[in-house]
């Protein structure tokens, strides 16, 4: 965690530890709390991280599979142990609570992962249906997040739920642009949701148009095993996506989420107040005017 981008190394400048901070800072709880939970999501989020590297066959080719394995083991354990060290200065109410966050975050995110991973052998994966998995494979881990670092400075059940919801919504957002992004022809030009046959929802919209087209080689690269697809280059599956509107689509999807997560601010601000639930909304991740086509 001393790594450059880790939690301990420096707090502003690592992906998750900042999101702690602010909503520790924001609802109130000290710093000397903050830190150690920062460092409790880095090992959590760090031994998801590996195992999604290896179902998507994206393993740092120096790192053995067994060794990355056996260390997502080592990085759970760690976040137990850093957690037990909050115990000492952290009322047993919330610590029940931040405890609570973290094995319900890791349920629905491996439940949603799990739907990820079926839904690549599914010809036909509905819209609805994609949302869904989104926010629950992403969406859930900000939720968690959110509500353990609440949990830093408070027991109520109230404001913990809001900030779940509030933090499904983020994390939703999150990766709908990721998974847009993704399918553009700026995106990876080996990219993984492609190759893998993902079910996101601008693939699943994409989908459903080639149906309606006629696209059969688009539907038959989804549908059939590696050696039966036609020949078809990644550039020609991310150029049809952004033609059929998929990538449009998902930029209302993303827009609809994000009224959601307004919403839900609202209901937060009814319980800390305007100011405090104000203080979060630049967590919300801002929608790009237009999505890049090219």
């Amino acid at each position: 965690m001393n790594r450059p981008g880790r939690a301990a190394h420096h707090p502003g400048k690592a992906k998750w530890p900042p999101m702690v901070l602010q909503v520790a800072t924001v609802l109130g709880a000290s710093a000397g709390l903050a830190l150690p939970a920062a460092t409790v999501v880095e090992f959590v989020i760090g031994a998801l991280d590996v195992i999604d590297d290896v179902v998507d066959d994206e393993l740092d080719a120096q790192f053995s599979m067994s060794r990355s394995l056996n260390g997502t083991l080592a990085l759970l354990a760690l976040a137990d142990v850093a957690t037990q060290r909050l115990s000492q200065d952290l009322p047993f109410s919330q610590l029940a609570l931040f405890r609570s966050a973290i094995s319900r975050g890791l349920v629905e995110a491996t439940k949603g992962e799990d739907l990820d991973i079926l839904y690549e052998d599914r010809a036909m994966v509905d819209e609805q249906a994609a949302l869904c998995m989104t926010a629950q494979k992403s969406g859930s881990l900000v939720a968690m997040v959110l509500q353990l670092a609440g949990a830093l400075a408070t027991d109520n059940l109230g404001i913990l739920n809001s900030l779940a919801e509030f933090g499904t919504h983020v994390g939703t957002i999150a990766q709908l642009q990721n998974d847009a992004q993704a399918c553009t022809l700026n995106g990876a030009i080996e990219c993984s949701d492609l190759r893998r046959r993902k079910k996101t929802v601008p693939i699943t919209y994409a989908l459903q148009c080639a149906q309606t087209d006629g696209n059969f080689d688009f539907q038959l690269y989804f549908s059939v095993p590696a050696d039966s697809r036609p020949p078809i280059r990644l550039s020609e599956l991310q150029r049809y996506i952004a033609e059929c509107g998929a990538l449009h689509y998902t930029w209302v999807v993303s827009e609809g989420v994000r009224q959601r997560a307004e919403a839900s601010l609202i209901d937060l601000s009814r319980l800390v107040g305007s100011e405090v639930a104000n203080g979060l909304r630049n967590l919300i991740p801002p929608l790009p005017v237009m999505l890049v086509l090219s």
